[in-house]
C-alpha cells in the first residue's frame, strides 16, 4: 500500500506472520529496477516487527523516484 507522511507518500508492505514459524527470516528489499535489480534493505524503515506482523516502508518518497519496487525474501534459518 502507500503510506502518507506529511506531504509525501511511501510504498509500504505489510505481511502477516505465523508466530509458530520460528525457522524462517523475512526480509524486505527495495530496488529502483527489476532487470537488472539491485535489491537491498538499505534505506527501508521497519514500522512494525512482531511475532504476528511485519510492516516495512520505503525511505524514498514514491513521488520523487521514477520507479521503486519492493520484494519479500524468505530464508530458512
Amino acid at each position: 500500500d502507500l503510506e502518507t507522511i506529511g506531504p509525501d507518500r511511501f510504498l509500504r508492505v505489510t505481511v502477516p506472520k505465523n508466530p509458530a514459524a520460528t525457522d524462517i527470516t523475512i526480509t524486505v528489499e527495495a530496488s529502483p529496477e527489476i532487470d537488472p535489480a539491485t535489491w537491498s534493505p538499505t534505506g527501508l524503515v521497519t514500522e512494525t516487527n512482531t511475532p504476528t506482523l511485519l510492516r516495512v516502508r520505503d525511505g524514498i518518497p514514491a513521488d520523487s523516484a521514477p520507479r521503486r519496487f519492493l520484494r519479500l525474501r524468505v530464508s530458512l534459518n
